[in-house]
């Protein structure tokens, strides 16, 4: 019986709440849609959030936590060249000697020398891919993920083979979606064997650094000793310099390092720059606590308007 009067009494609740609802249809709508779109907001903020921060730290991952990225700043004019020539080479082999003679907390480190080629065959149907030449070491650096092949190796380099690793995209738009392994691409004037082709890998889309996936990449000695660029005068005899730290070393100590090294070789002539990715996976997560706090402030705006609303 007790349970028939809690029932009735409930249900009589529920008929006045009903209408209630009705009497005040348009207090009611406006109520609703506060909580929908305060609930909506929140989702919606929490999943925007959530993309940007894996693809950010997906990208940062890819640079690698553990590496410092050298990176040659290239003369925009004959005068500009002229002025650093009369302080500094710019970036050469000499310097990768030094840093590997001289950071304790180095594992290993690869010079980076790009091209960018006149022709490529088969014809690419997007952009032309650039031409990197690298160590074997540069994919241990960078995480290198194979599709399919193989890496090159020390002996390539040595030797100068006319080999190459494709990224995702240049492969696709030199050979569309088969296999490119055995296949050969011309670049210039030189033949290359494709040995191994990339996985997918993520874009800064930013200036930081060329698109990875839209890279033919080779040993270094390959592109010094069968490459010539005609169009690099303003550029020095490297690009960049990828550095990979041991796991204990203090990524920020070993930048101060490497720049006070540097300096010293190039006579304080700023004709490079450094970017420690762990310094921007720190930067990312500031940035992203930040966005959190607007989130949260969006959505209880939204929640209140609805809370008014009644």
């Amino acid at each position: 019986m007790n349970q028939t009067l809690a029932l009735s009494r409930y249900g009589s609740d529920l008929a006045q709440a009903g209408q209630n609802l009705l009497a005040q249809k348009t207090r009611s709508i406006l109520t609703a849609l506060g909580i929908i779109f305060g609930v909506g907001a929140v989702i919606g903020m929490l999943a925007i959030g959530a993309g940007a921060r894996a693809e950010s730290l997906r990208f940062i991952e890819q640079l690698g936590v553990r590496n410092l990225l050298v990176a040659s700043r290239a003369a925009t004019s004959d005068q500009e060249l002229q002025q650093r020539r009369r302080s500094s080479p710019g970036l050469t082999e000499r310097d990768v000697r030094i840093l590997e003679a001289n950071v304790d907390s180095l594992e290993t480190l690869s010079p980076r020398k790009g091209l960018h080629p006149s022709s490529v065959l088969p014809k690419p149907s997007r952009d032309m891919p650039e031409l990197f030449g690298v160590r074997p070491s540069y994919a241990l650096i960078h995480n290198w993920q194979l599709a399919e092949g193989r890496v090159f190796t020390p002996q390539d380099n040595e030797a100068s083979a006319a080999v190459c690793v494709l990224g995702e995209a240049a492969k696709v738009s030199l050979f569309g979606y088969t296999s490119a392994v055995g296949k050969f691409v011309k670049v210039n004037d030189t033949w290359l064997e494709v040995i191994g082709v990339l996985k997918e890998q993520i874009a800064s889309g930013s200036s930081l650094t060329q698109d990875p996936n839209q890279v033919i990449y080779t040993p270094l000695q390959t592109v010094q000793y069968r490459f010539f660029d005609i169009s690099g005068y303003l550029r020095d005899e490297l690009d960049g310099v990828d550095v990979r730290l041991k796991p204990t070393a203090d990524s920020v100590e070993a930048s101060k390092i490497v720049v006070a090294i540097l300096n010293s070789t190039h006579h304080n002539t700023p004709d490079f720059a450094v970017t420690i990715p762990a310094e921007l996976l720190a930067e990312q997560q500031r940035s992203q606590a930040i966005f959190t706090y607007v989130m949260v402030a969006i959505a209880a705006i939204s929640l209140l308007s609805g809370a008014s609303a009644s």
